[in-house]
């Protein structure tokens, strides 16, 4: 099939068949959902090759956000956090992360 055909069938462009094959763009849980039945393969065939989860990992958060998050400041922080948009989250990482790694002389 290509590239046109999946998109037409997705009601998506090409250009966002591309834009999903490189990376650039996620693709929603539906619209995987659908490419499989429009392809005929089970979902999983997207997946295969990648490690399994492990029970440390499977959708658990990690002991560091846990942590925080029992800071008495911990659900405030995030809260606000999280209302920001991803560039200032971004330059407020880098700030917290200067703070606690300096540079060396």
């Amino acid at each position: 099939m290509t590239q046109a055909g999946l998109a037409q069938a997705l009601g998506v462009t090409f250009q966002q068949i591309q834009k999903y094959e490189r990376g650039a763009n996620r693709v929603s849980a539906s619209k995987l959902f659908e490419a499989a039945q429009v392809l005929g393969v089970p979902i999983g065939y997207f997946f295969d090759g990648l490690p399994q989860p492990t029970r440390e990992n499977k959708g658990a958060p990690s002991d560091a956000l846990l942590d925080f998050a029992k800071l008495s400041d911990g659900p405030k922080i995030i809260s606000i956090f999280s209302q920001l948009d991803a560039n200032l989250r971004r330059k407020l990482t880098d700030v917290a992360r200067a703070l606690v790694e300096p540079e060396a002389p």
